[in-house]
């Protein structure tokens, strides 16, 4: 978490998930929740507790993946008051805005495993009915779909030497709304989500003359 300290012995499926993940290191996740009708990203928590909007480095992309899945839905870009008195302009939401959480799954992916992970609220039930579910996975199938193809905004390429071996290099993104610096994999491979727009990607690493080479990422166009 960016704030609070552990307290708690973590449970054997959190600490084997969270290992999972580290080795993996995703591109991007979602994280399923019942409750409400709305596309969060991070950050979830505030430094203060409060529910205040807290982005990350990387919010134009946050906001572009949510959006993205919000409006793929049938009814959640509405962001009508669907469930209670919730409310979410364009169905998003900053996690921390909507109320402040710490330990976060979406938050630790995305500053430990650098991972672009969003959490989806598929409905007010948390525990639908059978004779529900099939309508849920019509309303939500397109919406995963447009965010696996996600996966290919942005990004991505392998650092080697002159020899063509990999090396140890951290890859830095230097861009407006982008702060979160990336590593290679130890196979040199490396990939950025981005939203659409212009990039300046700065390769340095110890040892080696640091190189810049200038990005345009377009907008992926998802299947329907």
């Amino acid at each position: 978490d960016r704030f609070a300290a552990r307290i708690y012995k973590l449970q054997p499926e959190t600490s084997a998930v969270m290992k999972w993940s580290e080795d993996k290191r995703f591109t991007t996740s979602i994280s399923l929740h019942g409750g409400s009708l709305v596309a969060c990203y991070p950050y979830d928590n505030s430094k203060s507790g409060a529910r205040v909007y807290a982005g990350s480095p990387d919010d134009n992309t946050f906001v572009y993946l949510a959006s993205t899945y919000a409006k793929a839905h049938p009814t959640m870009y509405k962001g009508e008051k669907v469930c209670d008195d919730d409310r979410f302009v364009n169905g998003i939401s900053n996690g921390a805005h909507w109320y402040s959480l710490n330990g976060g799954m979406q938050d630790w992916n995305y500053l430990k495993c650098q991972t672009m992970e969003i959490t989806v609220e598929m409905g007010c039930d948390k525990y639908p009915l059978e004779n529900e579910l099939l309508q849920k996975y019509h309303d939500h199938y397109i919406p995963l779909i447009a965010h696996i193809e996600n996966s290919r905004q942005g990004f991505w390429g392998k650092v080697t030497d002159s020899a063509g071996s990999a090396i140890d290099v951290q890859v830095t993104v230097y861009a407006p709304e982008i702060g979160m610096n990336m590593t290679t994999r130890a196979d040199g491979q490396y990939w950025r989500i981005a939203a659409p727009g212009k990039y300046e990607v700065t390769y340095l690493a110890d040892g080696y003359l640091s190189h810049v080479h200038h990005v345009t990422v377009g907008k992926v166009n998802w299947a329907t």
